[in-house]
């Protein structure tokens, strides 16, 4: 981990997304986009994505974990939600998290879910009929 002088890493980690954005961010698609995201050197920002990744393809992902060993990861994903049941799959997120949290002492994480695949992939669309949020108190 990062030292007390030293800048906090964060990894965004995921599937196929990740790794376009990061091969996007590198060629200078955009102007405006920024591979550091305009943090302006408060944060060290590493992408890293895995076409197909899902949560238990994992192996791949703990690899990077333990070659950069971030403060912060950011893990992006939807793979996952139009292959498996909503339960399974916040289960299997729950396991990593705590593997990361407490095996790998990252400080913190964060779970996004992007780019819904409804269009895409109509069964996914089981999934999100059956996702209920509720607020976190």
């Amino acid at each position: 981990m990062a030292g007390a002088s030293a800048v906090p890493t964060a990894l965004i980690l995921g599937h196929s997304f990740v790794k376009r954005l990061d091969r996007n961010l590198r060629a200078g698609f955009d102007p405006q986009a920024n591979r550091d995201f305009r943090l302006q050197g408060t944060v060290s920002v590493r992408l890293q994505g895995f076409g197909g990744h899902t949560v238990q393809c994992g192996g791949r992902a703990i690899h990077v974990v333990k070659d950069l060993a971030p403060d912060i990861i950011l893990e992006i994903g939807t793979n996952d939600l139009s292959h498996s049941p909503p339960e399974l799959v916040g289960s299997a997120i729950e396991d990593l998290v705590c593997l990361l949290l407490n095996h790998y002492f990252i400080r913190v994480i964060g779970v996004c879910h992007v780019i819904p695949r409804g269009i895409s992939f109509p069964h996914a669309m089981v999934f999100y009929s059956k996702l209920q949020f509720k607020p976190v108190r």
